[in-house]
């Protein structure tokens, strides 16, 4: 499944990437190369600060209106519950959000959402309606495919 799922993930990371220099203002990024579970980016930014950056790729979420997010895989914690990033980044289709990663965590921790089964019943999801998600209000939407876009939350 890694391999059926890598290029697409790639591609949120080159989203992530191109976020980070334009509307965060990073100075330099660095991806982590080859499997790291506990972040996938650190972005330097103004004055040396270090950010981890977490990226995930939802490719289902314009036909389903819900985020998925994983947290078990194959018995074993996953996902949120592993990852050390500082800030947790979700591309979609068409918009990307950004928030800290212990912000999700609370959210999750804190709502009922639906729990499913994935990757062949190898991984256990939470289910998130993306309304739900941004309307929290601790979410950076940032619509990747225009100039302009509508909510810019500085996350520091």
């Amino acid at each position: 499944m890694f391999e059926e799922d890598n290029p697409k993930g790639l591609k949120g990371e080159d989203i992530t990437e191109r976020y980070l220099y334009e509307r965060q203002k990073a100075i330099t990024v660095f991806r982590m190369q080859g499997y790291y579970p506990e972040w996938d980016m650190i972005a330097v930014m103004e004055k040396g600060k270090l950010k981890t950056i977490e990226t995930k790729t939802d490719i289902m979420e314009n036909q389903t209106g819900n985020i998925a997010i994983e947290y078990m895989n194959r018995g074993k914690l996953s996902g949120i519950l592993v990852s050390q990033a500082d800030w947790y980044v979700i591309v979609l289709k068409a918009k990307l959000l950004c928030m800290k990663r212990r912000d999700l965590f609370y959210f999750l921790r804190e709502n009922s959402f639906k729990e499913i089964k994935g990757m062949g019943d190898f991984s256990t999801i939470i289910l998130v309606p993306t309304d739900e998600l941004i309307a929290a209000g601790f979410c950076d939407v940032w619509n990747y495919n225009k100039i302009t876009t509508s909510t810019n939350r500085n996350l520091e």
